[in-house]
């Protein structure tokens, strides 16, 4: 370059966004690129330039907000197969922040990788020129002084679980899936809705109802409903309730066929029954007692059930209870049969008057006792059980036939009664023989 004479110049040249240093400036005269040219004077300068190290800077972002436990190493992050070492994370609230800075080459073309980790989103990737925050993709290729931050963000995903609740009612039962409130641990759900937890370890339960049984299967625990669940899962449950119910029907027999008498019965099953009347209940499967009140007149003469798979029923004939055992699912009918007592009267008549000693003469009255009495009277089964009870006597008519020789004498007729209520007693009329 030609220049003027005795005129001072100074050399310099503009480095910034080239990706190369100015490493040095010397000319053979003068300083730091500053001097004077003189006549005829030839002057060399020569400047030394390097390439800029591209730099590349992974922020690895590990969020753990549903219970996941990973760290930067479970993803093995790589660049051209080469897994990086990141510095000591930096938590802020669920979220832990991992910064690795590498020394590229430019003018080669790189990949940045991770694997897949159990339980976690497979990540956000975002990669940006520090200078004009335009977007890289990958692979890419640095230029020179190129600084690029890649950043990725994994999430752990929440465990899902479905609970579905299956009532099987067999005969007997009537309840429905609304019946059976259904728990995560202590949170209330929705059957066979999928719902969201913290990845944790949970006990499903239910609240039962009488006379079911319930059984789980799935992933929970098949005695206990316990289940484990871990980031990512997509687990299932099912708690199935099966009834157990029976059916007690109680049905009155009497013998002889009389419709308008009335039983009651107290106890597990209460009710008033006529001839041929039932009452039915659904029960739970266990042992059953029930009472039948006393009836002037009547015994229990009779229990049968048609029922072969319970115990045999057992009458006690001092209470009338009658004890019995329902089972799973059974339909049991239990006749109780009452027969009328059979009344048992004593008739004795005594001469009160007549001494054997003395002779009766004609004209000679004789009085004559008629004792009539209803005894106690105990009725013995085919079991051979003494069942008390109180038989029933009315209308009953005492006549009396006089013996031969003897007249009744009118008005001479008297009668007393302990049995409560009225007696009627009507003077009798003398027809010669009675």
């Amino acid at each position: 370059v030609s220049g003027e004479s005795n005129k001072q110049y100074t050399l310099s040249e503009v480095v910034e966004g080239t990706g190369y240093t100015m490493d040095s400036l010397s000319c053979t005269v003068g300083e730091n690129g500053i001097f004077t040219l003189k006549e005829g004077e030839n002057v060399t300068c020569t400047i030394t330039n390097n390439d800029i190290a591209p730099t590349l800077t992974v922020i690895k972002n590990v969020v753990n907000d549903n219970g996941g436990s990973a760290v930067v190493e479970d993803f093995d992050i790589s660049l051209d197969s080469s897994e990086l070492t990141f510095e000591t994370g930096v938590i802020n609230g669920t979220t832990t922040t991992y910064t690795s800075t590498q020394i590229v080459v430019s003018n080669h073309s790189y990949t940045l990788t991770e694997i897949d980790f159990t339980g976690y989103t497979g990540g956000t990737w975002s990669c940006i020129d520090d200078s004009d925050e335009s977007e890289i993709t990958i692979p890419f290729t640095l230029s020179e002084g190129q600084n690029v931050t890649c950043t990725i963000t994994n999430d752990d995903i929440a465990p899902k679980l479905t609970v579905t609740k299956v009532v099987e009612n067999g005969p007997f039962g009537d309840k429905e899936i609304a019946d059976f409130p259904l728990f995560v641990g202590e949170e209330e759900v929705t059957s066979g809705v999928q719902k969201t937890f913290f990845a944790d370890d949970y006990t499903v339960s239910e609240t039962n109802q009488p006379g079911y049984t319930s059984s789980f299967s799935g992933d929970c625990n098949e005695k206990t409903g316990e289940i484990t669940l871990n980031v990512g899962d997509v687990k299932s449950c099912t708690i199935t309730n099966t009834s157990t119910h029976a059916k007690i029907a109680l049905q009155k027999i009497t013998y002889p066929v009389i419709e308008d008498v009335e039983f009651e019965f107290t106890g597990d099953m209460e009710g008033m029954l006529n001839h041929g009347e039932k009452i039915e209940e659904i029960v739970v499967p266990g042992e059953y007692t029930i009472t039948e009140t006393q009836k002037d007149g009547w015994y229990i003469s009779d229990v049968e059930c048609n029922d072969g798979e319970s115990k045999l029923p057992r009458f006690r004939s001092d209470t009338n209870e009658i004890t019995f055992n329902a089972e799973a699912n059974e339909d049991i009918l239990c006749i109780v049969t009452n027969s009328v007592i059979d009344p048992l009267l004593q008739i004795q008549k005594s001469n009160d008057t007549h001494d054997p000693d003395i002779d009766q003469f004609p004209g000679d009255q004789v009085l004559y006792t008629i004792i009539v009495t209803a005894p106690t009277k105990q009725i013995v089964q085919e079991t051979g059980l003494n069942l008390p009870g109180k038989y029933i006597v009315k209308d009953v008519v005492v006549s009396d036939i006089a013996p031969s020789g003897f007249k009744y004498v009118s008005n001479s007729w008297t009668a007393n009664s302990s049995v409560k209520g009225n007696m009627t007693i009507t003077e009798p009329v003398y027809d010669g023989n009675k």
